[in-house]
């Protein structure tokens, strides 16, 4: 248990410094890291601060070499969050989609504070990459879910209920750089959004900023109150591939099992049944659903 804190509950990073050489990338990398069944709340920052947000912009042209170092080996499951006044936690830095996982999560009651940019659920950060699934996410002041991943990025399984928008994602940095070489979101890997159920956005359920990936949108099933929301919405050049999706304006056609007591599950007759598509050939299969 982990709680009362003056800024992050759980922080693991260094920062990297021009006059050390042994916080650069280059010279130092963080392996294996596990962090599950922690019970944080009233944390005075982040629930937890996992990886160097600068990932894509702290290069300084006059240091060769300098970057934040990575994360590879990254789980983070079966943890309880609630009452932060920053983000429920962030990720950033772990670069491999292989190796890296975040699911089991519950976060309640995020970003208390209004700081502008710091008050998501989650933030999957600059260089975050893997799978997030099963992970509920409940009244974020911002975003639920924050994302601004390295590519690859497989989010499915999850219910998001409330909040400012269901889902945000973007690349980083924005706008892209055109050194094929550098620290940023690579063009062309997916970003994928399966089985998700997000509930009574204040605004989108989906809200997409990301030019330079193929993102997906397919299976979802969304409740926007708002008639000015949507389920996935598009901007910035960015392009969605949706289907199999289900938007609803009232909880009427859901047949949800106890929405009163966060209990999503839908009952015969409702809407969703069979409305989804196959996804046996998408570039991350998903054969199962949070339930």
């Amino acid at each position: 248990e982990v709680h009362h804190t003056g800024c992050a509950g759980i922080r693991v990073k260094t920062d990297p410094q021009p006059s050390k050489p042994e916080t650069w990338a280059a010279n130092y990398t963080m392996y294996d890291v596990s962090i599950h069944d922690c019970y944080i709340h009233d944390a005075g920052g982040e629930g937890m601060y996992i990886g160097y947000t600068g990932w894509s912009t702290d290069h300084w042209p006059e240091v060769p070499g300098f970057e934040s170092h990575e994360i590879l080996g990254l789980q983070v499951y079966n943890n309880l969050i609630e009452r932060t006044s920053w983000d429920g936690f962030q990720i950033a830095s772990a670069p491999d989609p292989d190796i890296t996982a975040v699911y089991n999560n519950v976060v309640i009651h995020s970003g208390l504070s209004g700081e502008a940019g710091q008050s998501n659920g989650v933030q999957i950060g600059a260089g975050g990459a893997g799978r997030f699934h099963d992970n509920i996410i409940i009244d974020s002041v911002g975003n639920n879910l924050a994302m601004f991943g390295v590519g690859d990025n497989a989010i499915y399984n999850n219910l998001l209920i409330e909040g400012e928008n269901g889902v945000f994602a973007d690349n980083r940095p924005n706008p892209p750089l055109a050194d094929s070489t550098a620290r940023q979101t690579i063009p062309g890997t997916y970003y994928s959004f399966y089985h998700n159920t997000i509930i009574n956005p204040a605004v989108n359920a989906f809200w997409s900023m990301s030019e330079v990936n193929v993102t997906n949108f397919k299976n979802n099933v969304s409740l926007v109150p708002n008639l000015a929301g949507t389920d996935a919405r598009a901007e910035n050049g960015a392009v969605i591939a949706t289907a199999g999706n289900l938007l609803l304006r009232t909880p009427d056609d859901a047949n949800f099992a106890d929405p009163a007591n966060y209990d999503y599950r839908i009952l015969p007759g409702s809407a969703a049944i069979d409305i989804g598509v196959s996804l046996a050939a998408a570039d991350f299969p998903v054969t199962t659903d949070i339930e």
